[in-house]
């Protein structure tokens, strides 16, 4: 491919036996990596003056990231933070009876905000 080619395609394998798996590729001389698998829960647990500033900060529609008691983890759009009740709201789509789901405070450990990748230009490439 000459340089600043483009290619697109499909990588198919077999299902693994176990999660999770590291795929390794060499491009021009770079070596990438990427490890797919189950997500895993933030170490680092937040205090609760620091989970409310950070809910107060969020806008409607913000991707999220939470780290749940007993190590679950919650990926969603941010609907509203409730101080009242001190719980945090999630809009879920899913085409189920409910639209939304909440959180009380206590049970969340750690919250992240999930930065979007930016669009690919048609110039991105590696040299």
């Amino acid at each position: 491919m000459p340089p600043g080619g483009v290619a697109d395609g499909l990588i198919y394998m077999r299902q693994p036996a176990r999660t999770p798996v590291t795929i390794q590729a060499s491009i021009g001389g770079q070596l990438f990596s990427v490890e797919l698998g189950y997500p895993r829960p933030d170490q680092k647990r937040m205090k609760e003056s620091e989970l409310i500033a950070f809910f107060q900060a969020c806008k409607n529609g913000d991707a999220l990231r939470l780290t749940l008691r007993r190590g679950r983890v919650f990926v969603g759009r941010f609907s509203s933070y409730d101080s009242l009740n001190e719980r945090a709201w999630f809009s879920t789509p899913s085409g189920g009876l409910f639209a939304s789901r909440s959180f009380p405070l206590n049970t969340v450990w750690s919250a992240e905000s999930l930065q979007e990748a930016p669009a690919a230009s048609v110039n991105d490439h590696l040299e």
